[in-house]
């Protein structure tokens, strides 16, 4: 006789099939919700991979079903691509290439990289190009020392400081040389002016300019007048010239000042910067 639900006897609700709601039906198929391994777990997919990780993950083995690194990559294909570049990489590095750190770069990559590609870590290491530039057109010291901090601040390699320099030369150069040829052409046109305005005192004329000159200032003065071009107004040297016509048989002027030095005839006019 089957023992029926609530007798007291012990063990007696488990002893029949009564207890599972399930006369005639299977029996190794598993209640609802049970799945295989048990409630809770539909948020699986087979093997225990989890929703977070790509589905091409679960054909991995051991912790590589669920290593991190690899959960960047979405597909089979986007590794394989990764996994190629990085071995193109790997070739070119061997061959001497060198490659632009990424954002999250440290500071010694970066620092390696433009040791790489000619980047000196010390200013000092960047070297003066000689030039034929005239004195005054050169860079002057602290204008080198300027020059130096901007390349290494600004990444510059070697060659590239070395190219800029000879640049900066050559455009000196021309725009020296278009400055000089505007002077030149300048002095010719005043010598020309008072060539025919002074007619037979043009010599002497010239040399009461130089006395006016020295008793004004001397090289001083005449450096002034070079530089800001006023030594070719037509103003100016006659100034210059009646000056030195009013210190005529003073004694200071027939000892010549400035060590006895002549300002040499013409210097007054601005054909270059020679005369500086």
């Amino acid at each position: 006789m089957l023992n029926q639900p609530g007798t007291g006897d012990p063990g007696t609700e488990d002893a029949s099939l009564l207890g599972s709601g399930d006369l005639d039906g299977d029996k190794n198929t598993p209640p609802d919700g049970g799945g295989n391994g048990g409630g809770g777990g539909g948020s699986q997919n087979g093997g225990g991979q989890n929703d977070d990780f790509p589905k091409w993950m679960a054909q991995n083995a051991g912790e590589y079903k669920t290593h991190e690194t690899l959960k960047q990559f979405q597909t089979i294909n986007d590794l394989s691509d990764a996994y190629l570049k990085t071995v193109k990489e790997m070739e070119e590095l061997k061959a001497g290439k060198a490659f632009v750190p990424g954002e999250d770069a440290t500071e010694e990559e970066k620092k390696a990289f433009l040791k790489s590609i000619g980047v000196p870590e010390d200013v000092n290491e960047y070297k003066k190009v000689d030039t034929d530039l005239p004195e005054g057109v050169q860079l002057s010291e602290e204008q080198f020392k300027g020059l130096q901090e901007l390349a290494l601040t600004n990444a510059w390699t070697e060659k590239q400081f070395e190219a800029f320099q000879k640049w900066y030369a050559d455009e000196a150069k021309r725009e020296y040389d278009s400055i000089a040829k505007h002077n030149l052409e300048e002095k010719e046109k005043i010598e020309a002016h008072f060539k025919n305005e002074w007619g037979s005192d043009y010599t002497k004329n010239i040399k009461f300019m130089e006395d006016g000159i020295k008793a004004l200032g001397g090289k001083d003065l005449l450096e002034k007048l070079n530089k800001t071009g006023l030594g070719n107004d037509p103003k100016v040297i006659s100034f210059l010239v009646e000056k030195g016509k009013s210190l005529k048989g003073d004694s200071l002027l027939d000892g010549d000042l400035d060590d006895k030095e002549e300002v040499p005839s013409g210097q007054i006019y601005y054909p270059s910067m020679k005369g500086l």
